[in-house]
């Protein structure tokens, strides 16, 4: 069996929705706390959300590919992006523009390959 645990500590981002709490669609994001038997057992990144969920891997790993990452953050920006990044636990940088915020946010999601 395939080894999976690079996938732990990993955000994807799983699902686009309008979240009534800050007024706009985002991604809804989780971290991958364990890998067992072919599912990512994860919890829920985005501020005010409290949920565990367990995904095939696949699934998850699908969400982990540079396209993916790209396509969900492409249309975000300024108070958006800004909330993404909190989702990806981290903040924009002092006089970030939004491509580096992007930029940066890509990263995170490939993990330590995506950084090379």
């Amino acid at each position: 069996m395939q080894d999976e645990s690079d996938l732990v500590g990993r955000i994807a981002g799983m699902a686009v929705t309008k979240l009534d709490s800050v007024g706009f669609a985002t991604g809804v994001y989780f971290k991958a706390t364990e890998v067992v038997g072919g599912e990512v057992k994860a919890v829920c990144t985005n501020p005010g959300l409290r949920m565990d969920r367990t995904f095939p891997v696949q699934n998850f790993r699908r969400q982990l590919q540079q396209e993916t990452i790209e396509g969900q953050l492409q249309p975000l920006e300024a108070e958006q992006l800004d909330y993404a990044a909190k989702c990806y636990q981290t903040k924009r940088e002092d006089g970030e523009n939004d491509e580096h915020l992007k930029a940066r946010l890509t990263a995170i999601g490939l993990g330590p390959s995506g950084l090379n």
